[in-house]
């Protein structure tokens, strides 16, 4: 939205120099009129014509409304430009936040798998008589934390993709 309101400003600023140009040409101007005669009177109709042209020769409010123009379409140009840039710095850190929140999916994805085999072999365990509850507790706190990172690195993975798709006015 902030690059599409400074195009708008630059189209403004340009129709002010437009403007101030026009400002700086002579003006002419032409007049015509027909002079009627007294009625019952006969005769030829009489016309009267005119032409008037003024030049200005200072031209100093055209030329620094002109001047003023030309700075603020500058000052447009720059702001544009920074706004740009910020916009595809914010795109480019939502794809590296995008692409991090999904490696750490994936690694998450792995430590419950094995987190998940490591508990229930621990049960197993457990059920032979080889193992404690408290060692069952600490595989199931284990896993229990596994899947919140989890969770976790998959909220990361949309709040990043919500910022892409903001950054890209996709949203």
């Amino acid at each position: 939205p902030e690059v599409r309101r400074l195009q708008v400003q630059q189209r403004v600023a340009a129709l002010d120099i437009t403007l101030a140009q026009e400002l700086q040409r002579p003006l002419v101007e032409a007049q015509g009129q027909m002079l009627m005669r007294p009625f019952g009177t006969t005769g030829d109709n009489t016309f009267k014509i005119g032409l008037n042209i003024s030049h200005p020769l200072f031209q100093r409010t055209a030329t620094a409304q002109e001047e003023l123009a030309n700075v603020s379409i500058r000052r447009i140009n720059f702001q544009q430009s920074l706004a740009e840039r910020q916009v595809q710095a914010e795109i480019d850190d939502a794809m590296s936040a995008i692409t991090k929140a999904e490696e750490r999916i994936r690694v998450a994805e792995r430590e419950v798998r094995l987190s998940a085999a490591l508990q229930q072999a621990e049960v197993t365990k457990y059920l032979a008589g080889e193992s404690t509850l408290l060692v069952v507790n600490i595989r199931d706190r284990a896993l229990a934390d596994a899947r919140i990172r989890l969770t976790n690195a998959r909220a990361d993975y949309q709040r990043a993709t919500a910022g892409y798709l903001w950054a890209t006015a996709k949203l």
